[in-house]
């Protein structure tokens, strides 16, 4: 099938969401597209839910046997032969407008390698949680140079949200997919490799209705994760290492590097004390903060220079209230200098 676009949504015994997920895309305003199932081995409906839409746009593979999440969205990738392409998740809903607003965009502009957007955060049930989401940043802009993307990725968490991103097939090629041993971040390590050869756009509207099930909508999972301050594999080390590894290999020189891994490492600090307040959330019981900052202090001592440490530990002496006067003092004692 002669196409521009491929919607690939890799899926695995998720018949009851995938049906309105290629619903979503069958509803776009955009036509020059085809969908790629690429079912992970189901056990269940999943190809005969498929086959019902009788859709000659619609193609099918299933895998002989499980590949692993990961496995199914690499091999997914690397069977695109359009030129634009994006991952729907086979839970998740397009806006009618999705590709045809991020097509312009790559269109308009050869130097983009991807387009990125806002999304609404919808439960299980579809009633939407959270309205203009986005994982871009105040500070995001409708045109970012790859330096300025790389440079913004290195402070932040996750800079994209894969669910909202049309890709330029080129720049994914180059970049060389995802790499395993990024995962679970193997996005923001994609990210950072494209940015490194190319320049990003984003879209200040919702895309993309992105579904959250059960108690990941709260911080339950944040909650029983004390020890990722710690863990090797907990989200903040592992979020440095990613960014540790795109450095390595894409720094164009040591002073370079050495910038950079300074604003990686900034990240993580950063990213520990939001692990800090998520888990002492809403009591700010003292002991508990305490022992949290020594343990983020035990990974990188100067999260104690962190402005954030000091206003964690204030709410957990003297209260919000005791906190805000801190915040004050040190705006206006960083005034003064």
């Amino acid at each position: 099938m002669n196409a521009r676009v491929t919607v690939l949504i890799p899926t695995f015994n998720r018949e009851e969401w995938l049906a309105k997920s290629i619903e979503s895309v069958l509803s776009q305003t955009y036509r020059d597209y085809c969908v790629l199932v690429c079912d992970n081995d189901s056990e269940d409906g999943t190809e005969s839910t498929v086959r019902a839409f009788g859709d000659d746009r619609i193609l099918y593979e299933k895998r002989p046997e499980n590949i692993g999440m990961l496995g199914n969205h690499i091999e997914a990738m690397r069977s695109v032969q359009t030129e634009y392409f994006t991952i729907l998740g086979d839970d998740n809903l397009a806006d009618p407008e999705h590709l045809e607003i991020s097509v312009d965009l790559l269109d308009r502009d050869d130097t983009i390698g991807m387009v990125h957007s806002a999304y609404d955060v919808i439960d299980d049930d579809g009633i939407t949680r959270q309205e203009h989401a986005s994982m871009a940043g105040r500070d995001v802009k409708p045109f970012e140079t790859g330096e300025e993307f790389v440079l913004k990725s290195l402070r932040a968490r996750i800079r994209a949200c894969e669910a909202t991103t049309v890709f330029r097939t080129r720049a994914v090629r180059e970049a060389g997919y995802y790499h395993t041993e990024d995962t679970p971040l193997h996005d923001v390590g994609l990210f950072l490799r494209i940015g490194a050869a190319w320049n990003v756009a984003y879209v200040d509207r919702p895309l993309v209705r992105f579904r959250i099930h059960g108690d990941a909508l709260g911080l339950q999972a944040v909650r029983s994760s004390r020890d990722a301050l710690t863990d090797p594999d907990g989200f903040p080390n592992r979020n440095l290492a990613v960014k540790t590894r795109f450095i390595r290999s894409h720094a164009p020189d040591r002073r370079t590097a050495r910038r950079w891994a300074s604003i990686a490492r900034a990240s993580r600090r950063r990213i520990m004390l939001e692990w800090v307040g998520a888990i002492t959330r809403p009591a700010r019981p003292r002991r508990q903060t305490v022992e949290l900052l020594r343990a983020a202090a035990a990974v990188d001592p100067r999260v104690y220079l962190e402005p954030r440490a000091w206003g964690l530990l204030a709410m957990s002496v003297g209260g919000r209230r005791f906190a805000s006067l801190a915040s004050d003092l040190r705006r206006r004692a960083g005034a003064e200098r």
